[in-house]
């Protein structure tokens, strides 16, 4: 079918109006709450997205008008065209994107079509051909299919198309090669925006001005022939619009068309009728209108139109569920802004523009329900911060933003509560279980409660003139009663102190109990809510301390942060409280300022806290609310956690929930939480407040792919490409690696293919043979390892995506580390061969030498044998000689022997006459040594006896009588000394005669010694009669 020519010039005036406004290419654009951007100042090669297409390894492909780019949740990688390399792509102006089952990538451009080939990252161009009709064009490819069903041909066949026809391109030999068969059909001499193939086998074909199908385009036919759907206008089954239609099969085979009026279906069930169901626009058309769509995970389909706008529509009821206004409308003549649509594996929708880059919104930020000022009626509020929220009687909830504004869920509006004391400053509220409000009027100091249903107001209690009271934490039991904490200031001193009330509905009466203090303190002003456990007790949150009130027993008790005791409560400033949702009996948590959650054993009165080092996301808990499941949601500082209850009690973890979440900010407010019956959760802060329920949040089960992304050779990124390159093909289908052993540092940089939130995908990695263990997990995506010894290694990475889920089977690169030619095996059997002739050529020379010395040897024993010989001789020599002087010993001995016998004989005969001469002399001795001892005495006599004369005697005669008495008494004595000398001498020679042995007897050694000088002296005066001696005695008196 002709068209008019006009319509060849429509793409070339976008492409000339675009290019007029591509000086705003990087500018960042005031996007709606839960979008991104991305721009040349991201990486991206140009801000114009033509396509976005993602493989089926995970990576995200975007063509645009200057280069390929690669997107891996980090950075963009870009493919151009390099006039000098055959094998980069052809043109940087990309239209098109699909891939094959050999894992290829087909890439139409304004130059023509190109094959990427993943594993070598090179381009095979396949235009222009060989000149003819079956060649393809060098110009514009703007639409690519795969026919996805079988064929008895090599490979499944791939479809494009162009304003110069389309072409079905085949492998000619086995799947996968290189070379291809060409056919060239005629076909719209138009633009073509797309081409896809039906569940009959039927192709489609998107022209800018009309849509066409073909029957059974799969065949071996030689022609084509187009069917032009018919509008309706021409046929109440046909479609509104024809014009520039965008196309989309879905799992079930129904085939949705996007066109400038409207969303179209044709049923799978009725495509064989041509029976189109139409869904009009909902939003002012224009030209070009639907630009793009695809589906979620869901099966709701979401739409891009040129006016700036975002859609999604419900197939299964056929309405249209949002409308999101990117940009404002434009006109007919103006150029498309959002011109493509891409919803990835992991329901991220990524949208493509015309100038502004890229735009993701993550579908999961759906799951969560920002409120902010924005939704309040006038006046709207100077600010978002919401400082309460408490349940409204109607099953909404009433929301402090300055004034109080009544919020339903279902309506997703502010509105005022409509109550008196909502909009006076005056009042202050609680609302209670039964659905009463609890009054406290400020200046007249008086409690109420007030009825919304009758709207009547019940007096409790006015407080006394001089006491200053704060609002009161308030509960309520089944029968009504109050429970209340008051913080009052008494008297003139204003001393401060902490009442607790109870007031009995039925007595309409109140008791009151004063709380004790903490050293000589009261507690802090600041009460939070409290709630009862399931032994009726109350349990109060204060900055001071967690407090225990038992109100039948009117007693309280207080919990304190011990430094000494580790099983205590962690810091004294309490927020919130909840009764643990597994064990409520048992388990009390504990929100803390700065301290995390702190889980108390109530029967034990024992702490155990978690802090971020746990995994919370801050330690500031300001709310806790349970949920359905057994779990706590905890606000805080930086967003809200989740934490996973186990029943066991052995590991509690949390998943952890931010900006990029959904949640409107990341900073929540003390006491501005509440559960609702449905189970829908409410937290405040001061960006406004957030509902959900925890049901719905999806939790992808999805592991995330794992690719490495970039090698590191010595700390420089090296490339399959580079002259030398240790890699054989590109490193995210690498599967093993040679290196030298110079290339001993390395490093490894890897990324999870999960884009929901790549900033909290987590990895850990092992190199078996080096690494003991897993590498703790962390958000790092690089590895560094220096310094490896030669030999084999394997490195492994695993990931997991912001929620948790890991990929455990990861990726792993066989790494091999080749030693030094010395230390190669080749090295080695050299060594082996030297060492071998080594040891033959010692072996030989041990030989020889073992020859010569047993030669030398047997000389030596020879030698030894004649010095033994000779030794011998000596010897007996020597044995001779000793003989010979041993028998003349002998003789002497004989000898002198002899002469003693004669001697003894002599000696013996002279003993005997000694003897006889000694017994001789014995006797006279004998009498001569008697008679002077009688001598001794009778002088003795004579002296005592001459004594008795003396008067007769004269005194001369008289001593001269006594000095010859004494003289005869000392030559007595010494005749008697020297006789019994004598006898003592003969008594010797007998004892020396007879042979007797000697006898040792004591002596007096100086008597001895005198004795002998005596002898001495007077056998010299014998000899010599003029010798004069004079002798000096002096003895050693001591010695014995």
């Amino acid at each position: 079918m002709k068209k008019d020519q006009s319509t060849h010039f429509w793409p070339i005036l976008i492409v000339l109006v675009i290019g007029a406004v591509q000086p705003m290419t990087g500018q960042r654009l005031n996007l709606p709450q839960g979008f991104e951007q991305f721009s040349n100042a991201d990486g991206l090669s140009q801000g114009m997205i033509n396509v976005i297409f993602q493989d089926s390894r995970g990576f995200l492909w975007l063509g645009t008008k200057d280069g390929l780019n690669r997107y891996d949740g980090y950075q963009f990688k870009v493919y151009r065209h390099d006039p000098f390399d055959s094998t980069t792509i052809s043109n940087n102006f990309i239209h098109a994107v699909v891939e094959d089952d050999c894992g290829y990538l087909w890439i139409g451009t304004e130059g023509g079509l190109n094959r990427f080939d993943p594993e070598q990252e090179t381009f095979l161009s396949l235009s222009p051909g060989t000149p003819g009709e079956n060649s393809l064009p060098d110009g514009p490819i703007t639409a690519i299919c795969v026919d996805s069903r079988n064929r008895q041909s090599a490979g499944k066949a791939l479809w494009c198309g162009s304003s110069a026809g389309i072409y079905r391109i085949e492998p000619l030999a086995e799947a996968c090669a290189d070379t291809y068969r060409v056919k060239r059909f005629p076909g719209p001499d138009e633009f073509l925006s797309d081409l896809v193939f039906d569940r009959l086998g039927r192709l489609w074909i998107a022209a800018y001005s009309q849509l066409y199908w073909v029957e059974n385009a799969a065949g071996e036919q030689e022609e084509l022939v187009l069917h032009a759907v018919p509008s309706i206008q021409e046929d109440p089954g046909g479609l509104p619009s024809v014009n520039y239609c965008e196309l989309r099969l879905s799992e079930q085979g129904d085939l949705w068309i996007g066109s400038d009026k409207a969303l179209s279906l044709l049923p799978a069930e009725r495509a064989a009728e041509l029976a189109f169901q139409n869904f009009p626009l909902e939003i002012p058309v224009a030209r070009n209108g639907i630009r793009d769509l695809d589906f979620d995970r869901k099966g709701r389909l979401w739409l891009v139109h040129n006016s700036g706008t975002i859609l999604t529509f419900d197939p299964a009821t056929g309405d249209y569920l949002s409308t999101t206004r990117i940009f404002e409308d434009r006109s007919e003549s103006a150029v498309p802004v959002l011109i493509r649509l891409l919803v990835d594996r992991t329901d991220n929708v990524w949208i493509g523009t015309a100038g502004f880059g890229l735009l993701k919104y993550n579908l999961r930020k759906e799951q969560f329900h920002p409120v902010t000022r924005s939704l309040a009626p006038a006046p709207t509020p100077t600010t978002s911060y919401v400082a309460d929220i408490q349940p409204s009687p109607d099953g909404g909830v009433l929301v402090n933003m300055g004034r109080f504004f009544h919020f339903d869920p279902g309506k997703q509006e502010l509105q005022d509560p409509g109550y008196f004391f909502t909009g006076d400053l005056t009042y202050e509220f609680h609302v209670l279980p039964s659905g009463s409000f609890f009054l406290h009027h400020k200046p007249s100091k008086s409690y109420a409660l007030y009825d919304p249903e009758s709207r009547t107001t019940t007096s409790i209690r006015k407080s006394p003139v001089d006491r200053a009271i704060e609002f009161p934490s308030v509960l309520s039991d089944d029968k009504g009663d109050l429970y209340f904490l008051e913080s009052t200031l008494f008297g003139r001193e204003n001393e401060r102190s902490v009442v607790f009330s109870h007031w009995e509905k039925a007595t309409q009466q109140i008791s009151e109990m004063t709380v004790p203090a903490i050293n000589d303190m009261a507690l802090s002003r600041a009460f939070e809510q409290g709630l009862f456990d399931r032994e009726g007790r109350i349990w109060y949150p204060n900055n001071d301390a967690l407090l225990c009130i038992d109100p039948h027993k009117m007693e309280a008790r207080i919990f304190l942060h011990d430094p000494s005791d580790p099983q205590s409560l962690n810091i004294n400033h309490i927020k919130s409280v909840c009764l643990d949702p597994l064990q409520p009996d048992r388990y009390l948590w504990v929100g803390t300022n700065g301290g995390g959650i702190n889980r108390m054993d109530m029967s034990a009165g024992t702490f155990r806290y978690y802090t971020e080092k746990d995994g919370l996301s801050n330690s500031v808990v300001y709310g806790i609310l349970p949920d359905g499941q057994g779990n706590l949601w905890l606000s805080t500082n930086q967003g809200l956690s989740k934490l996973v209850l186990n029943p066991a009690r052995e590991v509690e973890t949390f998943r952890n929930y931010g900006v990029d979440d959904g949640l409107p900010g990341a900073e929540f407010n003390t006491g501005a939480y509440y559960r609702n019956e449905r189970g829908e959760l409410f937290f405040g802060g001061v960006d406004g407040f957030v509902w959900f329920h925890p049901d719905s949040l999806g939790r992808t089960g999805m592991p995330p792919p794992v690719v490495v992304t970039d090698f590191q050779v010595n700390y420089r990124s090296v490339s399959h490409r580079d002259p030398g390159s240790p890699l054989q093909r590109s490193i995210t289908t690498t599967g093993s690696i040679v290196l030298s052993h110079q290339e001993n540092s390395i490093a490894f940089e890897f990324a999870a293919l999960d884009f929901s939130s790549p900033a909290r995908n987590q990895y850990t990695y092992l190199l078996e043979n080096f690494d003991e263990d897993w590498n703790a997990p962390t958000g790092e995506r690089r590895a560094v390892y220096t310094n490896l010894d030669p030999g084999r290694y394997v490195f492994r990475v695993k990931a997991s995506n912001g929620d948790g889920v890991w990929n455990e089977e990861g990726v792993r690169i066989e790494l091999l580390i080749r030693p030094p030619w010395w230390r190669t095996c080749w090295a080695y059997l050299g060594y082996a061969l030297v060492a071998l002739v080594t040891y033959w050529w010692a072996r030989r020379v041990n030989r020889e030498r073992r020859r010569l010395k047993e030669e030398a040897a047997v000389e030596r024993a020879r030698a030894e044998e004649k010095q033994q010989y000779a030794e011998k001789l000596e010897t007996q020599a020597r044995e001779l000689e000793a003989a010979f002087a041993e028998l003349k010993a002998k003789n002497d001995e004989i000898l002198t022997a002899h002469q003693q016998l004669i001697v003894q004989d002599k000696l013996a005969t002279l003993g005997q006459l000694i003897a006889g001469i000694a017994h001789e002399i014995k006797n006279p001795l004998n009498f001569v040594t008697n008679f002077s001892e009688i001598t001794v005495e009778l002088a003795d006599e004579l002296q005592e006896e001459l004594g008795k004369f003396q008067s007769q005697i004269a005194t001369g005669d008289f001593e001269r009588l006594l000095e010859l008495i004494s003289d005869i008494r000392q030559n007595a004595a010494d005749i008697e000394s020297n006789g019994l000398r004598a006898v003592s001498i003969i008594h010797s020679m007998m004892d020396h005669t007879r042979g007797t042995e000697d006898e040792a007897r004591s002596v007096d050694v100086n008597a001895l010694l005198d004795e002998n000088v005596k002898l001495a002296y007077h056998g010299h005066r014998a000899l010599d009669p003029a010798f004069q001696l004079t002798i000096h005695k002096e003895y050693d008196q001591s010695l014995p």
